[in-house]
């Protein structure tokens, strides 16, 4: 399932002809954007360097247990045992830090995934829009914000959506219907009609929520309640 979600493709289109126009920029329109890819990789780093110390600590506290459990029976167990044991610690050892590094390379796979999508995205917006971001992003709750990750963004021409290293993108003109719901464990569950087919994606945040909903209404989407 996992490596399903990692060989599907990056952006996906739910219309044809030419994606979200693309604005010429002028110099310091561009490095402002620029600045903010820049410290979204930073904050992405940071957290990847946070995520890796836990997870080693997660991984070899066992370990690091029952090595020094073992310790103690030295001298008490004669010397076949207690090398039998030893050696069990280290295969173990071995095991508990190959499965950190294969959750650590999957898990950064995804985020690598998720980033470039934002970055694509964010590259495509008119200033405008980027400005719009900006403002909406200030919203968010404390976690995405800081991560420099939202949801969704809104542009003049459509709606691109994010899910673990995906981006749907979806033409206004092509939106038909928009419902909520409330997900069991916080959070909401949002479907679109669009072009006649259904899309599903959550939402954690309430004002982001909002956001959206206004901005359906805004353009003459149907609500369903």
């Amino acid at each position: 399932m996992f490596i399903g979600i990692l060989v599907r493709p990056q952006k996906i289109n739910t219309f044809s002809g030419t994606d979200f126009q693309t604005q010429f920029l002028d110099q310091s329109a561009l490095q402002k954007r620029e600045d903010y890819l820049t410290k979204m990789d930073s904050r992405h780093r940071t957290i990847s360097i946070v995520l890796l110390v836990f997870m080693v600590i997660a991984f070899s506290s066992p370990v690091v247990y029952a090595w020094f459990d073992t310790l103690h029976y030295k001298g008490i167990l004669d010397k076949e045992s207690y090398d039998i044991r030893i050696r069990d610690n280290n295969l173990m050892m071995g095991g508990m830090l190959g499965m950190c590094v294969l959750f650590f390379f999957m898990i950064s796979l995804v985020k690598r995934k998720m980033i470039q999508g934002y970055k694509s995205v964010i590259l495509s917006l008119s200033q405008k829009d980027f400005e719009k971001m900006l403002d909406i992003n200030q919203s968010m709750n404390g976690v995405d914000r800081f991560t420099m990750s939202p949801p969704f963004i809104l542009s003049q021409y459509g709606l691109h959506v994010f899910k673990l290293g995906r981006v749907l993108a979806f033409l206004w003109a092509d939106v038909t219907e928009f419902k909520m719901t409330s997900a069991p464990r916080g959070g909401y569950f949002i479907r679109m009609k669009v072009r006649g087919k259904l899309y599903f994606f959550t939402i954690s945040d309430h004002t982001m929520l909002n956001t959206l909903e206004a901005e359906c209404r805004q353009r003459g989407i149907t609500i369903v309640s």
